[in-house]
């Protein structure tokens, strides 16, 4: 965005944008973690953040570029619950270390993430700083794979909304979260 723009406040609005996108859809993160197959919703959200990514390397307009951005980014937290979850059937050793260097890296790459990301724009571009990010999402897409000892899921906390309606299973997934 600051490549085509030359604006820090575009650049800063598209980023709080992508963050505050990703904090609404969090809790829905949570309710797919509790009811779908963990390694499945991260599939998926590798496959679709790398196809996105790959998406807004091709396109030119900015606004395209902008909603693709904060879509991807929602993506990220809609998987992140799934990912979480997961971590108590790959630890090895002390889970609160291992839990603790997860959200070390989950906060670093939120603090430095930025910064790296505009100095390899500034060093290769934008379209192959991109396609570096693409090929990032495919490797751990394809790391995942390898992983079919991961348990995909656990006993449901909420049983009752199996034949609900979609209006229905959205609304209890606050109840999820907050259970």
């Amino acid at each position: 965005v600051y490549e085509r723009t030359g604006s820090a406040t575009a650049t800063s609005t598209l980023f709080v944008a992508e963050m505050l996108v990703g904090m609404v859809l969090a809790s829905v993160g949570g309710g797919l973690a509790d009811r779908y197959d963990r390694r499945t919703v991260l599939l998926v959200s590798y496959v679709a953040r790398a196809v996105i990514v790959l998406l807004v390397a091709a396109l030119s307009p900015l606004l395209a570029v902008m909603a693709f951005g904060v879509l991807a980014r929602s993506i990220g937290q809609l998987d992140n619950p799934s990912f979480d979850a997961l971590i108590p059937n790959l630890a090895d050793g002390d889970l609160q270390q291992v839990i603790g260097a997860r959200r070390f890296t989950q906060s670093a790459s939120i603090l430095i993430g930025p910064a790296i990301g505009g100095i390899a724009v500034a060093a290769i571009g934008s379209r192959a700083t991109l396609g570096w990010a693409t090929v990032c999402f495919v490797a751990a897409l394809a790391s995942l794979l390898t992983y079919r000892h991961i348990p995909g899921s656990m006993p449901r906390r909420d049983t009752a909304g199996a034949g609900a309606e979609l209006g229905d299973r959205l609304l209890s997934f606050g109840h999820v979260v907050d259970g």
